[in-house]
């Protein structure tokens, strides 16, 4: 038997008191459902929602915000020892050391195929 579903959910030949029940309940659950009305499910449902969305994206805000400054210290620490040692090498070279010339040349030549290594292959 196919019953219209109009007339399956419909709230025509209840009793009265039973058809203002449902009906203050399906009103009920479209404030909530649409976020409005003052009753107190209402605003327990709002605050609810609120904290159930922050408590979704909480965890990937604190792992973002952890990887984030794991690397930048990472880039920074390695950064600093390359300026040491890029520093070093060019205040050597710089007094007068003449077998540095070719270490310093091998060197830069090596950190620029490796940082060109990482970006694209050559």
């Amino acid at each position: 038997m196919h019953l219209d579903r109009q007339h399956y959910y419909s709230l025509e030949g209840l009793p009265e008191k039973l058809h203002t029940g449902l009906s203050k309940g399906v009103d009920l659950a479209r404030q909530i459902a649409y976020s409005k009305g003052n009753h107190l499910i209402c605003r327990i449902s709002r605050v609810v929602g609120c904290y159930f969305i922050l408590l979704l994206t909480l965890p990937f805000t604190l792992m973002g915000t952890l990887v984030h400054r794991i690397f930048r210290e990472k880039s920074i620490k390695l950064f600093q020892t390359r300026i040491r040692t890029m520093g070093k090498i060019f205040y050597d070279y710089k007094k007068g050391d003449s077998r540095l010339m070719t270490d310093t040349q091998d060197l830069i030549t090596t950190l620029i195929k490796t940082q060109a290594g990482r970006r694209m292959p050559v």
